[in-house]
């Protein structure tokens, strides 16, 4: 019996094997091309290194708000440790809206202490006694105080013009003939010229400075001549014994020749709007040494403010008679008028402060690094002659 053989037709395919075949195919299939090699280390070169970008964002972000933290926690010891020493003030010597000076009760409980706090260069300082100011907040870009103090002010204060000419005589007008001339200036003799100030807004006058024109005639350089500020007497042009103000100018610095000689009040004292004063010049020297000039002229000038003086008797009695009004001191008088200003330089006449509040920033612009907070000032400390123009306030006192 012959063994019986399967056989498959031409069209059959044969069910493939799972041997491996031996020949170029097979290494094929058990290696890596050189192109995908390359592409394989540049997807890890970019895993590694967004790997690490992940680890460097992490580690700044935990450092950065560990910086803040503490940043944080400075401020708020620095603005609690001010705010306290603010509530505990029992007087002010000065405040500002970026500055406080204060004093409270020192730690020994046996007397007091000065403190002041203020941003300087950027820093928010602390200074005890006197001594050198220590940065509590470095840097710090604002700091802020407004202040409520209830009290009443006084009177409005006067303000000061800037200085200028009220009186003076340097020339007269071409109408007639005019001659210069001096008088000599002693203990005894002086001469004097008259003056007005006149002003439609001003409450007073103050006279800071006379120029005179005057010499000495011998190398003789002690003793001062001086100008003097006196009330005339009433219906009269005659100065009165009375001295408001004077001024004094050192004999050895006089010119030989004549010149102008400028000289300064110490005192200024405010004088009356349309009201006739003088100024009086005299010597300590008891000879002629010391000259002033004067103008004299034919026709008396329209002029009846500034009027002539001259005495040899210290001041018993003066010529010329009224009405002969033919000279005058070659002199300029300067001062500043003064007006009463509804709102400003108005003092307190007595006040306490009350509260503030405090504003401070170590960075411009950070609002998420800022302290804004009410300090009530247990003692309220006395505010009485402060001037309430200077003080930062909350709000206006009547």
């Amino acid at each position: 019996m012959e063994p019986q053989v399967q056989r498959k037709s031409f069209n059959e395919r044969a069910e493939p094997s799972s041997a491996p075949r031996a020949g170029p195919s097979s290494a094929r299939q058990l290696g890596l091309s050189l192109v995908e090699v390359a592409i394989g280390v540049v997807a890890m070169a970019v895993v590694v290194g967004a790997s690490g970008t992940a680890v460097h964002m992490v580690a700044h972000s935990g450092t950065t708000a560990e910086k803040q933290t503490q940043e944080r926690a400075a401020l708020s010891i620095a603005a609690n440790r001010l705010c306290h020493e603010l509530s505990m003030a029992v007087q002010v010597t000065e405040l500002t809206g970026t500055s406080i000076t204060f004093s409270t009760q020192n730690t020994a409980r046996d007397g007091t202490q000065t403190l002041r706090y203020a941003l300087e260069s950027g820093k928010l300082t602390r200074q005890v006694n006197g001594s050198t100011a220590v940065p509590i907040i470095d840097p710090c870009a604002e700091f802020a105080m407004m202040a409520d103090v209830e009290g009443v002010l006084t009177d409005p204060m006067p303000t000061d013009s800037a200085e200028l000419t009220v009186a003076e005589h340097q020339s007269y007008p071409s109408i007639a003939l005019i001659t210069t001339a001096e008088n000599s200036i002693s203990t005894s003799s002086w001469q004097a010229q008259t003056f007005v100030p006149t002003s439609a807004s001003a409450t007073s006058f103050k006279v800071s400075g006379v120029t005179v024109t005057g010499r000495r005639m011998s190398t003789s350089t002690t003793g001062t001549l001086t100008a003097q500020i006196r009330p005339v007497q009433a219906g009269t042009d005659d100065p009165t014994s009375t001295v408001i103000d004077q001024a004094t100018f050192d004999v050895s610095l006089l010119s030989t020749s004549a010149a102008a000689i400028p000289m300064t009040f110490t005192n200024p004292t405010p004088l009356t709007i349309g009201q006739k004063y003088a100024v009086v010049f005299l010597s300590s020297r008891g000879d002629t040494n010391v000259r002033i000039t004067y103008d004299s002229i034919s026709l008396e000038p329209p002029d009846d403010q500034t009027v002539y003086r001259r005495t040899t008797n210290s001041g018993g009695s003066w010529t010329p008679m009224p009405g002969l009004n033919l000279r005058d001191t070659k002199f300029q008088l300067r001062g500043r008028y003064q007006t009463a200003d509804s709102n400003a330089n108005r003092a307190f006449a007595r006040g306490r402060l009350r509260s503030l509040c405090v504003h401070l920033a170590p960075l411009a612009g950070h609002a998420g690094m800022t302290f804004d907070g009410g300090v009530v000032c247990l003692n309220q400390p006395d505010m009485t002659g402060f001037v309430a123009n200077d003080l930062p306030l909350i709000r206006q006192p009547n």
